[in-house]
Protein backbone atom coordinates (compact mmCIF):
# COMPACT_ATOMS: atom_id res chain seq x y z
CA UNK A 1 0.00 0.00 0.00
CA UNK A 2 2.76 2.44 0.79
CA UNK A 3 4.77 1.60 -2.85
CA UNK A 4 1.36 2.02 -4.77
CA UNK A 5 0.36 5.64 -2.29
CA UNK A 6 4.03 6.96 -3.48
CA UNK A 7 3.94 6.20 -7.16
CA UNK A 8 0.62 7.71 -6.86
CA UNK A 9 2.46 10.38 -5.15
CA UNK A 10 5.11 10.76 -7.13
CA UNK A 11 3.21 10.76 -10.32
CA UNK A 12 0.55 13.52 -9.25
CA UNK A 13 3.74 15.65 -8.27
CA UNK A 14 5.65 15.12 -11.81
CA UNK A 15 2.99 14.89 -14.38
CA UNK A 16 -0.59 15.61 -13.32
CA UNK A 17 0.90 18.85 -10.89
CA UNK A 18 2.34 20.69 -13.80
CA UNK A 19 -0.81 19.74 -16.09
CA UNK A 20 -3.27 21.61 -13.63
CA UNK A 21 -1.47 24.72 -13.90
CA UNK A 22 -1.76 24.89 -17.74
CA UNK A 23 -5.33 24.51 -17.39
CA UNK A 24 -5.95 26.97 -14.77
CA UNK A 25 -3.51 29.59 -16.65
CA UNK A 26 -5.72 29.02 -20.08
CA UNK A 27 -8.86 29.94 -17.82
CA UNK A 28 -7.45 33.21 -16.48
CA UNK A 29 -8.16 31.58 -12.85
CA UNK A 30 -5.33 31.51 -10.03
CA UNK A 31 -4.52 28.26 -8.33
CA UNK A 32 -5.03 27.98 -4.44
CA UNK A 33 -1.65 28.39 -2.31
CA UNK A 34 -2.12 24.59 -1.87
CA UNK A 35 -1.74 24.13 -5.10
CA UNK A 36 0.85 26.73 -5.84
CA UNK A 37 3.10 24.80 -3.23
CA UNK A 38 2.14 21.65 -4.95
CA UNK A 39 3.63 23.12 -8.35
CA UNK A 40 6.57 24.76 -6.85
CA UNK A 41 7.27 21.28 -5.62
CA UNK A 42 7.22 19.66 -8.59
CA UNK A 43 9.47 22.38 -10.29
CA UNK A 44 11.62 21.94 -7.85
CA UNK A 45 12.09 18.17 -8.23
CA UNK A 46 12.12 18.84 -12.01
CA UNK A 47 15.46 20.06 -11.24
CA UNK A 48 18.09 17.61 -10.69
CA UNK A 49 21.01 20.74 -9.81
CA UNK A 50 18.58 21.59 -7.16
CA UNK A 51 17.87 18.53 -5.32
CA UNK A 52 21.67 18.08 -5.34
CA UNK A 53 22.27 20.85 -3.26
CA UNK A 54 19.49 20.25 -1.11
CA UNK A 55 20.84 16.73 -0.70
CA UNK A 56 23.79 17.78 0.32
CA UNK A 57 22.58 20.87 2.92
CA UNK A 58 20.39 18.13 4.56
CA UNK A 59 23.06 15.53 4.45
CA UNK A 60 25.16 17.95 6.27
CA UNK A 61 22.95 19.36 8.87
CA UNK A 62 22.75 15.14 9.72
CA UNK A 63 26.09 14.85 9.86
CA UNK A 64 26.53 17.85 12.43
CA UNK A 65 23.69 16.95 14.20
CA UNK A 66 24.97 13.08 14.45
CA UNK A 67 28.52 14.76 15.50
CA UNK A 68 27.09 17.18 18.02
CA UNK A 69 24.74 13.80 20.05
CA UNK A 70 28.03 11.77 19.86
CA UNK A 71 29.91 14.57 21.55
CA UNK A 72 27.56 16.46 23.89
CA UNK A 73 26.10 14.89 26.52
CA UNK A 74 23.62 17.41 27.71
CA UNK A 75 22.68 17.85 24.08
CA UNK A 76 21.97 14.19 23.23
CA UNK A 77 19.36 14.35 26.85
CA UNK A 78 17.69 17.04 25.35
CA UNK A 79 17.24 15.63 22.22
CA UNK A 80 15.99 12.45 24.04
CA UNK A 81 13.55 14.55 26.02
CA UNK A 82 12.31 16.28 23.20
CA UNK A 83 11.44 12.97 21.50
CA UNK A 84 9.81 12.09 24.28
CA UNK A 85 7.34 15.01 23.86
CA UNK A 86 6.33 14.25 20.20
CA UNK A 87 2.77 12.60 20.34
CA UNK A 88 2.42 8.89 19.60
CA UNK A 89 6.01 8.33 19.28
CA UNK A 90 7.17 10.08 22.87
CA UNK A 91 4.54 7.88 24.69
CA UNK A 92 5.43 4.71 22.74
CA UNK A 93 9.58 5.31 22.84
CA UNK A 94 8.57 5.64 26.65
CA UNK A 95 7.01 2.49 26.89
CA UNK A 96 9.39 0.59 24.72
CA UNK A 97 11.98 1.42 27.08
CA UNK A 98 10.18 0.50 30.49
CA UNK A 99 9.63 -2.90 29.11
CA UNK A 100 12.84 -3.48 28.48
CA UNK A 101 13.94 -1.99 31.83
CA UNK A 102 11.26 -4.40 33.86
CA UNK A 103 12.48 -7.23 31.86
CA UNK A 104 15.44 -6.70 32.81
CA UNK A 105 14.81 -5.73 36.41
CA UNK A 106 12.75 -8.71 36.44
CA UNK A 107 15.25 -11.12 35.51
CA UNK A 108 17.58 -9.59 37.67
CA UNK A 109 15.35 -9.89 40.97
CA UNK A 110 14.57 -13.53 40.55
CA UNK A 111 17.96 -14.51 40.51
CA UNK A 112 18.86 -12.86 43.56
CA UNK A 113 20.28 -9.49 42.12
CA UNK A 114 19.70 -6.61 44.71
CA UNK A 115 17.53 -4.22 43.53
CA UNK A 116 19.91 -1.34 43.53
CA UNK A 117 22.09 -3.46 41.74
CA UNK A 118 19.31 -4.70 39.40
CA UNK A 119 17.90 -0.79 38.80
CA UNK A 120 21.60 -0.31 37.92
CA UNK A 121 21.29 -3.07 35.09
CA UNK A 122 18.01 -1.98 33.91
CA UNK A 123 19.12 2.27 33.13
CA UNK A 124 22.12 0.18 30.91
CA UNK A 125 19.12 -0.70 28.59
CA UNK A 126 16.91 1.73 28.71
CA UNK A 127 18.03 3.48 25.04
CA UNK A 128 16.43 6.81 25.98
CA UNK A 129 18.72 9.42 27.99
CA UNK A 130 16.54 10.82 29.27
CA UNK A 131 14.73 8.16 30.84
CA UNK A 132 17.78 6.82 32.36
CA UNK A 133 18.64 9.85 33.83
CA UNK A 134 15.17 9.75 35.51
CA UNK A 135 15.82 6.82 36.58
CA UNK A 136 19.45 7.11 37.80
CA UNK A 137 17.88 10.39 39.87
CA UNK A 138 15.50 7.61 40.88
CA UNK A 139 18.17 5.07 42.28
CA UNK A 140 20.29 7.87 43.87
CA UNK A 141 16.57 8.64 46.24
CA UNK A 142 16.10 4.88 46.35
CA UNK A 143 19.84 4.76 48.04
CA UNK A 144 19.11 7.28 50.37
CA UNK A 145 16.23 5.35 51.84
CA UNK A 146 13.10 6.77 49.56
CA UNK A 147 10.58 4.27 48.91
CA UNK A 148 11.34 2.55 45.34
CA UNK A 149 7.46 3.04 44.17
CA UNK A 150 7.73 6.63 45.59
CA UNK A 151 11.13 7.06 43.93
CA UNK A 152 9.90 5.83 40.21
CA UNK A 153 6.87 7.88 40.25
CA UNK A 154 8.96 10.71 41.54
CA UNK A 155 11.32 10.59 38.23
CA UNK A 156 8.18 9.63 36.27
CA UNK A 157 10.63 6.72 35.24
CA UNK A 158 7.31 3.79 34.41
CA UNK A 159 4.10 5.39 33.78
CA UNK A 160 1.94 5.39 36.96
CA UNK A 161 0.17 1.79 36.80
CA UNK A 162 3.81 0.46 36.77
CA UNK A 163 4.74 2.05 39.71
CA UNK A 164 1.49 0.73 41.49
CA UNK A 165 2.39 -3.06 40.89
CA UNK A 166 6.50 -2.31 42.63
CA UNK A 167 4.78 -0.87 45.13
CA UNK A 168 2.40 -4.14 45.51
CA UNK A 169 5.43 -6.23 45.15
CA UNK A 170 7.50 -4.69 47.82
CA UNK A 171 4.76 -4.98 49.78
CA UNK A 172 3.84 -8.43 49.25
CA UNK A 173 7.72 -9.75 48.69
CA UNK A 174 7.07 -10.58 45.42
CA UNK A 175 8.38 -7.96 43.39
CA UNK A 176 9.79 -10.14 40.58
CA UNK A 177 6.93 -12.25 39.51
CA UNK A 178 4.64 -8.99 39.28
CA UNK A 179 7.25 -7.44 37.40
CA UNK A 180 7.35 -10.20 35.07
Amino acid sequence: VAIVMSLVAITFVLILGPRDQGLFSMFGGELPWPTELLVSFSNFLRRPDLIAVALLAVGACVHYFRKRVREDNDFAIAVDARILTIPVVGPLLLKTAAARMLYVLATAVSVGIPVTKSLTLASTVCGNREVKLRLDRAIADFQEGVELSVCLDNHKVFPRLVTCVVHTGLETGKLDPLLA
